[in-house]
């Protein structure tokens, strides 16, 4: 493969969202082969399945496996391979065959989140069908979208519950705001989100920048900043035409591999529709493992709850996502470039440090 094909691929697979834009992952190219790592530096604190982080390179493998199909190049993948380092996640190699372009290819570099206000109309019966569709074929995942507002109050209302758990815990707090970059704190920014992604308004942009530090945040609370900062979510779901959510029955780390890939798959789909989406943090919440026990039972609750509203019957929820029309977000989130990210050396790939 040469240069440029191999930064191609490369720059599809690093288009894919992650958890806070944390872009978890590295590239490793040899002699025709490419290893996918999972960087743990970059995982969500409570992470410690890698699911969060998982879903991410799920999504990244999606995206780089449309590309090189668009070159000319099918991949074989090997996904952690038996006897290496436990953060290689997989190994690709590619046979050339006749370009194949995906319909969703040309929407890798299209798609984003989108925190605007939606329309309340639901995106119509064949819109739903093909976002639920969008995972067929994918191993031990499904997709359900829901535009009955009974149901998307509930989960506004999860959402609320959710998002009010987030903002009064320290750690939580912490890393959210490692997440946001503030403008004049040093250059562009290739990661996190920087404040105009937020869709937050002058005055959210404000409350941002007042409760930045955690002792004057834990003191907003008390005067019921929780309260307001949760229910600017509640109201983003309530003016949603739809809410999506996907579940595997897989475990282990190959059951959040392809949950990514199938994530992925749908928001191409709903790109190509010309609907936006935005992920909910309730489903992110619930994939992490918290230390503290009753805040571990409160999230399992949500979990339970999440199931039984979408019917799930042994499934697990993993990302549940709000669906509709909108106006075109203010700002992207940033990506580190490719030779951030990438490593192309002519030495064993054993030689790379993790």
């Amino acid at each position: 493969m040469d240069r440029f094909a191999l930064e191609r691929l490369v720059r599809a697979a690093t288009l894919a969202p992650s958890a806070d834009n944390g872009q978890p992952w590295r590239f490793h190219y040899h002699q025709g082969r490419l290893d996918v790592y999972h960087d743990v530096e970059r995982a969500l604190r409570f992470d410690i399945h890698y699911r969060a982080s998982l879903l991410a390179v799920g999504a990244a493998l999606e995206n780089l496996a449309l590309a090189a199909r668009a070159l000319g190049l099918e991949p074989e993948r090997q996904d952690f391979p038996a006897g290496q380092r436990p953060h290689l996640v997989a190994r690709l190699t590619f046979e050339p065959r006749t370009p194949r372009e995906d319909p969703l290819y040309p929407f890798v570099a299209a798609r984003t989140t989108n925190r605007r206000p939606y329309a309340l109309a639901p995106p119509g019966g064949l819109a739903e069908r093909r976002l639920a569709g969008s995972a067929a074929g994918i191993e031990s995942v499904e997709i359900r979208v829901e535009t009955d507002r009974r149901v998307v109050r509930a989960c506004a209302r999860l959402v609320l519950e959710a998002d009010g758990l987030r903002y009064r815990r320290r750690d939580f707090h912490e890393e959210l705001f490692r997440a946001i970059r503030f403008p004049g704190a040093g250059p562009p920014p290739s990661d996190g989100l920087p404040l105009p992604v937020l869709e937050a308004g002058a005055l959210g942009e404000a409350v941002l920048r007042l409760a930045r530090p955690w002792g004057r945040a834990r003191r907003l609370h008390r005067l019921g900043l929780t309260r307001l900062m949760a229910f600017h979510s509640y109201l983003a779901v309530m003016r949603s035409g739809a809410v999506a959510l996907l579940a595997t029955s897989g475990t282990g780390p190959g059951g959040w591999l392809h949950a990514g890939e199938a994530m992925e798959r749908m928001w191409l789909e709903a790109t190509a529709l010309g609907l936006a989406v935005q992920p909910l943090s309730v489903g992110t919440l619930t994939l992490l493992e918290v230390p503290d026990r009753l805040l571990a039972a409160q999230l399992a609750d949500l979990r339970a709850r999440l199931g039984r509203l979408f019917d799930l019957r042994g499934m697990r929820p993993v990302m549940l996502v709000r669906i509709g029309r909108a106006a075109g977000p203010s700002a992207r989130a940033p990506r580190r470039g490719v030779h951030d990210v990438l490593v192309a050396t002519d030495g064993p790939c054993g030689d790379e440090k993790d």
